[in-house]
């Protein structure tokens, strides 16, 4: 997991579940019936802490929101998959229980992927579904490159999940998921980057904006579009949490 904090306040859990070297490599943005729209008025879905606007098919599983009024806590699992070991996700489940955070985020690399077989996606979905299902909160979803590899993969998510990204906001703080996989081996597509530019304006006055993505596209060269939302971003307080490399690290910048 590679986090970027710009100067990070806040302090949510993290848990790391990484296991090895993430090999080999959309999104339409979504309909305009269901475009997600992170709004403040628009109190919604889980909870009145979650402020939102989706359709009918959300990227979150339909569990209570664990809202402390005194506490700001989430917690975060990293890649799961390119030499997942067994056991160790489910493992994870009931420390997390435990530890009764809000929420639990992903940064993607869900299942194994690769394939354009329905029975074998639909099978690992199931596989982890069913781990995610005894969590006791919501666990928001992020794809990654292994979830949406191919055409069919990514048509799966949305049938699941709704969207490939999407914001959201939890007591005055903006959650941005992102699609890494928008374009043909990792970045950010021009309409991605037009949504968030979108949302950063929409909650500009948020004491903290947080960035969920799969690839870590900043340390990218050419940061494969990602350019466009750091500009956006500009001086405002954010911190970015990525996966794939499957090693921890923070960059502060």
């Amino acid at each position: 997991m590679v986090i970027k904090p710009n100067g990070l306040k806040l302090a949510p859990l993290i848990i790391l579940l990484c296991y090895a070297g993430c090999a080999a490599p959309a999104l339409i943005p979504p309909p305009k019936e269901t475009v997600v729209r992170a709004s403040a008025g628009a109190k919604v879905g889980l909870a009145p802490s979650f402020d939102h606007r989706l359709g009918t098919v959300t990227p979150w599983t339909d569990r209570p929101i664990h809202d402390a009024p005194a506490q700001f806590q989430f917690a975060i699992v990293s890649d799961r998959t390119g030499g997942m070991r067994a056991g160790v996700f489910d493992t994870a489940v009931p420390r997390l229980n435990a530890l009764q955070p809000a929420f639990v985020l992903s940064v993607g690399d869900l299942i194994d992927g690769y394939t354009e077989s329905p029975s074998v996606w639909n099978a690992q979905w199931d596989e982890f579904n069913a781990i995610v299902d005894k969590l006791e909160m919501p666990f928001v979803y992020v794809p990654g490159n292994h979830d949406t590899s191919n055409p069919q993969l990514t048509e799966q998510w949305k049938q699941r999940f709704g969207h490939t990204y999407y914001a959201f906001t939890y007591k005055d703080v903006l959650f941005i998921g992102l699609d890494t996989e928008d374009v043909v081996g990792g970045g950010i597509s021009e309409q991605q980057a037009s949504y968030v530019a979108e949302m950063l304006g929409t909650h500009a006055d948020v004491r903290w904006t947080l960035l969920f993505m799969h690839r870590p596209l900043f340390s990218y060269e050419e940061k494969a579009g990602f350019d466009k939302i750091e500009a956006v971003l500009a001086t405002r307080p954010y911190t970015v949490f990525a996966g794939h490399h499957h090693h921890a690290l923070t960059q502060d910048i």
